[in-house]
């Protein structure tokens, strides 16, 4: 627990911090450089991320959520609740489970496109009181977002980060609701490269060397129904592989089963490797033209 409390009492905020005064493209290589390091050896903890809805109202070219051809998934509140009561259980033995899982992201598609989002932010919240939570967002819908939803976000010190898009964005108006009910808000400002990351279809790469170069290992570990995965493709290539007919495999080894974990050691050791579908990465990330997606295979390959 005390590589635990070091994360959470200094290197969390720290990191938050930061991101305030850091560029986004000098901050994320010395981020990953941090967790580079952390790589083949069990974690004391993991970040959490939480895609709670498969459509976006934005839709942007070559998306690495696979939001332009995804379909109408939405996280079941019932479902989510199950599988934080048992991630819970398994760190602490208890229902309210502190510093293995120090931070969560509410992510999409569009998180606030998700109907049930304040009922999502209160299960989080109830089954991991110490964690940083955090959605991340577009920011188009947040000045339609009612009183109940900033009330929400205040009464369980929710972050709200916006992530930088070319488009416009009255952000003046947002923060000075953010503001006014004192929540924290980031917006990644300026102009920034927009990339896609390309899969080899043939999955012809080495996993292990993919891993150890993977910029998303350890930052990027989904959970979803029941399942976690090391990183946001893997349990959202069923998108992919539907919308063109292909095949890329996804097997029970590319992912832990958490009512089937015997312990959180199990999965911390787990997210820790690579897996088979490391291969189908080409960790090629190809700058392209900022755009709405005309949802052609080439955005991905």
């Amino acid at each position: 627990m005390k590589n635990n409390s070091l994360f959470m009492d200094i290197l969390l905020p720290l990191k938050d911090l930061f991101w305030k005064i850091v560029p986004q493209k000098i901050g994320s290589r010395i981020i990953t450089m941090y967790f580079n390091k952390k790589k083949f050896k069990k974690q004391d903890w993991m970040l959490l991320n939480l895609y709670v809805t498969g459509k976006c109202d934005l839709n942007c070219i070559g998306c690495n959520a696979f939001a332009p051809i995804a379909d109408d998934y939405i996280l079941d509140i019932v479902s989510f609740e199950s599988d934080c009561k048992r991630l819970a259980n398994l760190a602490y033995g208890t229902v309210t489970g502190v510093g293995v899982i120090p931070e969560i992201h509410i992510l999409g598609g569009e998180p606030l496109l998700h109907p049930k989002l304040k009922e999502i932010i209160l299960i989080a919240r109830n089954y991991f009181p110490a964690a940083k939570l955090k959605i991340v967002t577009n920011g188009i819908l947040l000045l339609k977002c009612n009183e109940d939803f900033w009330e929400c976000c205040q009464q369980n010190n929710v972050d709200i980060i916006i992530s930088h898009y070319p488009i416009r964005l009255d952000i003046k108006s947002i923060r000075k609701i953010a503001k006014n009910y004192k929540i924290q808000l980031r917006y990644y400002r300026g102009v920034l490269p927009w990339y896609k990351m390309a899969f080899d279809l043939t999955g012809g790469y080495d996993a292990d060397k993919n891993f150890r170069k993977c910029t998303a290992a350890l930052q990027c570990v989904e959970l979803r129904d029941g399942k976690i995965a090391t990183c946001q493709y893997i349990l959202k290539t069923v998108y992919f592989n539907k919308y063109f007919q292909k095949d890329i495999e996804i097997q029970e080894t590319d992912f832990i089963d958490i009512y089937k974990a015997k312990n959180m050691d199990e999965i911390l050791e787990f997210i820790s490797k690579p897996v088979r579908f490391c291969r189908y990465c080409t960790l090629k990330y190809l700058p392209v033209k900022w755009a709405l997606s005309k949802k052609d295979i080439s955005e991905w390959i």
